[in-house]
């Protein structure tokens, strides 16, 4: 079971986390995890590094306006925590874009080493070019 010093580590570093994410600095962000870490998505069913993960994250920003991470819930759990959120934004051609995910973190010591997300793949189609 976990510490309360633990969940309370958990606690800060998910909201270092989003906070770092939706501000846009990726190099704050990065450090946040280990060097090994990885990013498993379950639209392709395969682990990426923080490299290919903040890669993404550039597209991703590069890709739409007013780039939002609307945070529903943190549950800390024993391994780290779940967050539920939902990513916003306006695409470039002013439609409204909102794509909801549950991510699962596990935190080794006082850092992330793993990333399991879960969204929906037709929310990236609909993304205007």
């Amino acid at each position: 079971m976990m510490s309360s010093k633990d969940r309370v580590e958990s606690l800060r570093l998910a909201e270092e986390f989003f906070r770092l994410l939706e501000g846009g600095d990726l190099i704050g962000f990065a450090s946040l995890f280990h060097d090994d870490a990885t990013v498993w998505h379950n639209t392709d069913n395969r682990h990426q590094s923080l490299d290919e993960c903040i890669a993404g994250i550039r597209a991703l920003r590069d890709s739409l306006l007013q780039l939002k991470f609307r945070l529903f819930a943190i549950h800390v759990i024993d391994s780290g925590f779940i967050a539920e959120y939902a990513v916003t934004g306006n695409q470039k051609n002013g439609d409204a874009f909102s794509m909801p995910v549950c991510t699962r973190v596990v935190v080794i010591g006082s850092k992330i080493g793993e990333i399991r997300e879960y969204l929906d793949s037709a929310y990236f189609a609909a993304l205007s070019p």
